[in-house]
């Protein structure tokens, strides 16, 4: 539980360094779960400054979630890999990975790894020059995260708040894809309605 504990603290401080002891601590008492949890967080971190350790850190991941059978690591993984391929440039691979994280797509529960896929292989597919096929995976994305608002308590505030500004940002990614398409008068709808759910709140990942 204390390792645990450090794990959420750093990526709350989205600090690399933080994850070396938890990753011993992990080895040395054989504690797999969270070895390959630390270890898809290493990925994350890195994604934006070393392609090649963010993509060795979710290898081994990969690799650890295997061992234990968590189907769910398994797929949330190969959607992370798949974007470190797309930046690489390998298309065609990051597609094979979204592939197959589609295919054990029934084993993600949490909402935020359903949406990482979709919106992934949204990515891909326009990486690769098919803009009808991305925007199929948003508005799937995007009626997704209307349902959960819809089914949210009254009393989660925070929850409810966190899905709309998810809905905002997947809208204006399928805007961009209908601008794409020609759809601009779609387009234009789906900025709208982004703003309006963004309603006033600076949030710098929104901004145009």
């Amino acid at each position: 539980f204390h390792l645990r504990a450090d794990l959420g603290y750093s990526i709350e401080q989205q600090a690399v360094r933080l994850l070396d002891p938890i990753e011993r601590a992990a080895t040395v008492h054989d504690y797999r779960d969270l070895r390959a949890r630390a270890l898809w967080m290493r990925g994350h971190f890195t994604e934006q400054s070393s392609y090649a350790e963010s993509s060795t850190a979710y290898d081994s991941a990969f690799d650890h979630f295997a061992r234990i059978n968590d189907q769910e690591g398994l797929a949330a993984i190969r959607t992370r890999r798949a974007g470190v391929l797309r930046g690489f440039g390998a298309g065609e691979v990051a597609w094979r990975e979204v592939f197959y994280a589609a295919r054990n797509g029934s084993h993600l529960i949490d909402l935020k790894h359903q949406q990482a896929l979709l919106l992934e292989a949204a990515a891909v597919a326009v990486s690769l020059g098919h803009p009808r096929a991305a925007l199929l995976y948003q508005t799937t994305a995007i009626k997704k995260l209307q349902n959960a608002l819809r089914s949210v308590s009254p009393d989660e505030i925070h929850r409810f708040r966190q899905i709309q500004l998810t809905l905002a940002i997947t809208l204006r990614h399928r805007a961009g894809t209908e601008v794409r398409l020609g759809h601009i008068d779609r387009a234009i709808d789906d900025l709208n309605e982004s703003i309006r759910l963004v309603n006033h709140d600076k949030n710098p990942d929104l901004e145009a």
